[in-house]
């Protein structure tokens, strides 16, 4: 009996995921960390990705890790997977989407086509793993990951690489460009003078943004 009851309890797997974003470049970089029964760490990622806003970012961190839940329960379905992010409204969602799946795996509960074959995981694996809003205090591992493979992306930043960014986003205009200018605290002084150089040139009418 106690065998029987072993091979059929599932064992609990935790995935905390996170995000940072910078608006001024509207730059983000997502954060997971997995950790098993045990609360022994398996797995911890970050991805440095575009971003339109903090909301969008979290969301993305979340199906992240969806996709890798999918990989740990395909193999072993004994295996359940909780997914914790301290973004109560993002949670929510996907609470929401997990239930419209769990009623009826056939219809897609997301237009957003990103997410498509992400979905198409979370329907073959929906009774095996929940959402689970946590406080920002018990989510501190994935937000430090995420923060800090932000600031080593920053480090590593060259102009060619913050000027693709900014010609992207020609329409956010100038003055939240100027925020650019405060990457000059952070010691990339070249970057911040190529910036200004940018920025005065297409304040007199002399440059556009195919020519960055």
């Amino acid at each position: 009996m106690g065998d029987f009851l072993r091979k059929n309890s599932k064992r609990v797997y935790n995935i905390y995921t996170d995000a940072s974003f910078d608006r001024n470049v509207k730059r983000s970089c997502i954060a997971f960390i997995i950790k098993d029964e045990e609360n022994k760490i398996l797995k911890q990622q970050s991805k440095n990705i575009r971003s339109k806003a903090i909301g969008e970012s979290e969301k993305k961190a979340i199906f992240y890790a969806i996709a890798s839940a999918y990989e740990y329960i395909r193999k072993d379905k004994n295996i359940e997977v909780v997914i914790h992010s301290d973004c109560q409204g993002i949670v929510n969602e996907l609470i929401h989407i997990h239930k419209k799946l769990k009623d009826n795996p056939k219809e897609s509960p997301c237009s957003e086509r990103e997410f498509k074959s992400t979905l198409a995981k979370l329907a073959k694996i929906v009774d095996n793993i929940r959402f689970q809003w946590i406080p920002r205090e018990e989510n501190e591992e994935a937000h430090m990951l995420a923060q800090q493979s932000y600031r080593q992306w920053l480090k590593s930043a060259n102009i060619h690489n913050i000027r693709e960014f900014m010609v992207k986003d020609l329409d956010y205009t100038l003055a939240k460009w100027n925020d650019l200018l405060n990457l000059e605290c952070l010691g990339l002084s070249e970057i911040t003078k190529d910036i200004r150089g940018i920025i005065k040139k297409i304040e007199v009418g002399n440059i556009k943004s195919s020519s960055l």
